[in-house]
Order: structure tokens, then sequence, then C-alpha cells
């Protein structure tokens, strides 16, 4: 019994992630984003948020991508203000990425405007389908942090 509930929530995260990603997610409009910041650069900043400070190799298991490829991204960061790059005193090889207060404002300021778009993709939900899914999400969060924590 124990197996078979495992394989369906396995089975659902991995169906709904993605669903959820590419429906409300990816479809944030990216247009009027400051500095020209594609969306890695988007969800570089966003786990910098998340993180506050990390070495590249922390951002880059943090988002999967190897250092040569999150090494563009911290550029257009650091270039465009959002955040800085810093040499590690215990160790000169390790650099720190640590977000600025421009980019926390940014994050923000993004945060809000994601907010706003997928309250008015919810906006087409029946009352009784948006307390549902308030719930969900609610138990969502709730489990998440017991398997993160």
């Amino acid at each position: 019994m124990r197996t078979e509930l495992l394989d369906s929530v396995s089975e659902s995260f991995v169906t709904a992630v993605p669903l959820i990603k590419k429906n409300l997610l990816r479809s944030f409009s990216i247009d009027h984003i400051p500095f020209q910041l594609s969306r890695s650069n988007l969800e570089a900043l966003f786990s910098l948020n998340e993180l506050r400070s990390a070495s590249v190799s922390q951002l880059c298991n943090h988002l999967g991508i190897s250092p040569p490829n999150m090494t563009p991204l911290i550029d257009k960061l650091v270039i465009n203000g959002l955040a800085n790059r810093t040499t590690s005193t215990e160790d000169r090889r390790v650099v720190q990425i640590e977000i600025t207060e421009d980019g926390e404002q940014l994050c923000i300021d993004l945060q809000r405007r994601l907010a706003e778009q997928i309250r008015s993709k919810l906006d087409s939900l029946s009352d009784e389908d948006l307390i549902e899914l308030r719930q969900c999400m609610r138990s969502l969060r709730n489990i998440a942090s017991k398997i993160i924590g």
C-alpha cells in the first residue's frame, strides 16, 4: 500500500510541477523587465534572493546549471548592480555572490507582477475551486517544508 501511495504521489509531482511551471510561471511576461534580463537571469536572481549569498558552485547546484553557463548569468546581474561578486576571505578560489538591495527590490517587484498575472489566470475559477486550490497550496507548502527541512 505505501509503495503504491509513494508511486502515485511521485507521478503526480512529475506531471503537476511542469504543468504549473509551463502554464503559470513560463507565461510570465518579461517584455518590460529592466536590463533585458533573460528567464535564466531571472531564475538566478530569484535563487540568489532566496539564498541571500552563495558560492558560484552552490548557485550552480541550486539551479542545476554548469559553472560555465552560470558565469554569464552572474556577469549580467553584477553589471546591472543586482548582485555583487566577492572572493572568500578563507579561500580565494571561492567566489561568493550576494544579492544587492536593487536586486532584492527587483525580485519584490517581479514577484508582485507575477502574482498579479497568476491572479488574472485564476479569476476564471469558481469560488469552490479557489477555496480548494488555496487549501491544496497551503498543504503543499507545509509538506514541502517537511521534505526539505
